[in-house]
């Protein structure tokens, strides 16, 4: 087997996780729901994302939308290497549905899921969500409904 999923949610260091993994000369891995190599150390930042908000909504569609036969398709054309894999472009609970509906992979894959530190989601992410909310409605919406859910089991 040469390719791997690591399967994690956001805020659990992949994207630290997916660079170093870039950075071995034998692997090629891409990142994120927009699925793209993990390569530019901006690819995160707070300019990236505002100018790429509409690429991060179609991978968030795509992760169920495409089989993993195809979103490998995509990563081995970004390198010529023995190993290819990525990190957070699904998630755990991706793969049993993406099975279901397009069958089995035509490429075996290790699959490893990454656990984020105990800290909250939320507050993992303070500064990131804070520039997100000014342009990511979504991103706003789905964070505010976490809090609102958990502050009525207080």
């Amino acid at each position: 087997m040469n390719s791997f999923i690591v399967t994690c949610h956001g805020w659990s260091g992949s994207n630290w996780l997916s660079h170093v993994l870039n950075d071995h000369p034998d692997i090629t891995c891409s990142h994120s729901a927009r699925n793209i190599l993990a390569k530019d150390v901006n690819m995160q930042s707070n300019k990236e994302l505002k100018h790429n908000i509409h690429q991060l909504h179609k991978g968030y569609a795509d992760r169920q939308n495409q089989s993993i036969d195809e979103v490998y398709k995509q990563i081995k054309q970004m390198g010529k290497t023995e190993f290819y894999g990525s990190v957070h472009v699904l998630r755990q609970r991706d793969i049993p549905v993406l099975y279901e509906i397009f069958g089995k992979t035509e490429t075996k894959f290790n699959v490893i899921n990454l656990i984020r530190n105990p800290i909250d989601l939320v507050w993992s992410g303070y500064g990131q969500f804070k520039d997100l909310f000014k342009y990511d409605i979504n991103e706003l919406y789905w964070t505010l409904k976490k809090i609102i859910d958990n502050s009525n089991d207080s």
